[in-house]
């Protein structure tokens, strides 16, 4: 060891340095991170049977709803032979009422078989009201809709006395009138099981049909 050389020096013990790190940053709450990894909610489904047994009750409903409406919405047989025969003896009032006032003489001629054909249809009707449960016919009310639907047919046919056209409107009045029984007749035909009932029935209408034939003609032949 040279004189001048200092003695050896242990070197000094230095820590370790801790790791500088950055500022915490705050967590980002936001609620499209939370939709990403919240569980998704349950939904609540309705049981097949169940659902199927709701559809199936609906459509009982309706179709019992339907059945009520057909079978107790229609007039009953009473109640539609009565306006049948209403309907009758108010045309039959009018041919009587107007034979006076109808110039041809061709339509004279039909008017009075007209006539003829529903008095008859009238007095007969009485023979069978047993057979739609009626002891009476009723009369006809002044509110009822045959009285007001003739009241009009009245007023039309007086304005067309006036407008000296009255023979042409009264025949496509009347040929109207009788095709509408006959409809009803039909109708009546169809519902009805009773033999005599049917037996009129077929009578009335076989003696209307060649009438409505010629009030047609007649029409037609006014141009």
């Amino acid at each position: 060891m040279y004189p001048n050389q200092p003695p050896d020096q242990q070197p000094q013990y230095q820590p370790p340095q801790q790791p500088v790190l950055p500022p915490l940053q705050p967590l980002d709450t936001g609620g499209s991170y939370l939709d990403t990894i919240a569980a998704p909610q349950q939904q609540n489904t309705l049981n097949p049977f169940v659902l199927w047994g709701i559809i199936g009750g609906v459509i009982l409903a309706l179709i019992i709803a339907v059945l009520f409406m057909f079978n107790s919405g229609g007039p009953s047989q009473a109640e539609s032979f009565t306006g049948y025969v209403h309907r009758t003896q108010a045309l039959s009032k009018l041919t009587a009422n107007s034979k006076k006032t109808i110039q041809s003489t061709e339509l004279r001629a039909l008017n009075a078989t007209t006539n003829i054909v529903l008095n008859t249809a009238n007095q007969e009707s009485t023979r069978v009201l047993g057979t739609v449960q009626l002891k009476n016919l009723p009369a006809p009310t002044k509110s009822s809709p045959i009285t007001a639907e003739f009241s009009q047919l009245t007023t039309k046919l007086n304005d067309a006395r006036l407008n000296v056209v009255y023979d042409r409107v009264y025949a496509r009045e009347v040929g109207y009138q009788l095709a509408k029984i006959r409809a009803e007749l039909s109708t009546l035909y169809k519902s009805s099981k009773s033999k005599s009932l049917r037996a009129y029935l077929e009578k009335t209408d076989g003696n209307l049909k060649p009438l409505v034939s010629q009030y047609n003609e007649f029409n037609n032949s006014q141009g």
